[in-house]
């Protein structure tokens, strides 16, 4: 019973970020910027510099 709940906890932690993501991109703001805040970015792609 406990891991059940455990995982709907995670689950939720999950929705709630793609959630964040998303209304980040509504919001002409580029959710990788913010995933490099986190430090997530970096699992899947190198540090790009920035181009302004």
């Amino acid at each position: 019973m406990f891991i059940t709940a455990l995982l709907l906890v995670l689950l939720g932690i999950n929705l709630t970020f793609l959630g964040v993501l998303g209304i980040l991109h509504v919001l002409r703001l580029d959710p990788l910027d913010t995933m490099t805040y986190f430090g997530l970015a970096e699992l899947d792609r190198p540090r790009v510099p920035r181009r302004r």
